[in-house]
């Protein structure tokens, strides 16, 4: 009896030590899973974005950049305005192509040191400061308010804009780019990234890889690519994908120009939408 005793004690035991090495592989899996990203070296840098925005609401949309969020308007046009982020500009037309509600998701460098200061600014109501919360797109199940991202080293909120855009600034710390004082949209550094529907991501990335030199970051999927690096990024998304930070938009493809730094006059349209990369020196 006790030597079958003993043989049950050692097998306990074996599986025990079988559990305790297992659990360290998948700690250690999951450890290197959420150590940040390698970028490549070349940036996008993001001279215009321009978007289509509900024929209905242009006058809000407008008056909601300009003087809820605070954002210069540095033209405007019968059928156009165009506002300063920062280094790069943001033209809104109107959508003359499709009955839908255009939604598009970009993001805005803010300050390293501001992301706490800047979800403030918005639950106050942005330059108006009249206590009048901004519209928040919060983090999926665990409803966030701060979106934490160790893989890109960053943190972000997102906010809704009056045409339902999901936009997102976000404080990178790899940049080490701090700035004092009390947040404004004059913190805005430039728009660092822009969510590009596609039919066929890797078919866009390749194309953006041989007419613009981007090159994909490691460990992106087949349904969402993202090419650049910290200062700048392009993100390649398949069509019906869920839009972050959300549970329920999906990225749909509506008319869109992305307008890059690039010393010659170049023309990339990505497969199966109204949505192209063009050059600007």
């Amino acid at each position: 009896m006790r030597y079958f005793n003993n043989i049950i004690l050692f097998k306990l035991i074996t599986f025990q030590k079988l559990l305790i090495v297992l659990t360290l592989v998948f700690i250690s899996g999951c450890k290197k899973n959420i150590d940040p990203l390698s970028f490549p070296e070349k940036e996008v840098v993001i001279k215009e974005l321009i978007i289509n925005g509900n024929q209905a609401e242009f006058f809000q949309i407008r008056n909601f950049w300009e003087n809820t969020i605070g954002c210069e308007v540095v033209n405007q046009t019968l059928n156009t305005f165009t506002i300063k982020i920062g280094t790069s500009l943001l033209t809104f037309k109107p959508n003359f192509t499709s009955l839908a509600r255009p939604q598009y998701h970009f993001a805005i460098l803010i300050p390293s040191n501001q992301i706490e200061n800047c979800l403030a600014w918005l639950k106050n109501g942005g330059k108006k400061k009249d206590g009048d919360e901004i519209q928040l797109w919060r983090g999926g199940e665990t409803n966030a308010e701060i979106i934490q991202s160790p893989l890109y080293n960053s943190s972000s909120v997102y906010f809704a804009d009056y045409g339902g855009n999901i936009i997102e600034l976000v404080a990178r710390r790899n940049l080490d780019n701090p700035e004092e004082g009390e947040f404004s949209s004059e913190m805005f550094k430039e728009i660092n990234s822009v969510s590009m529907v596609t039919k066929e991501v890797r078919v866009a990335q390749d194309l953006i890889s041989q007419n613009l030199g981007y090159q994909p970051v490691d460990r992106t999927t087949s349904g969402y690519k993202v090419m650049g690096n910290a200062n700048g990024l392009i993100n390649l998304v398949v069509q019906n994908r869920i839009l972050p930070p959300t549970t329920t938009e999906q990225a749909y493809p509506f008319e869109m120009e992305l307008v890059v730094q690039n010393p010659d006059t170049i023309e990339v349209p990505l497969p199966g939408f109204f949505v192209k990369i063009t050059t600007r020196p």
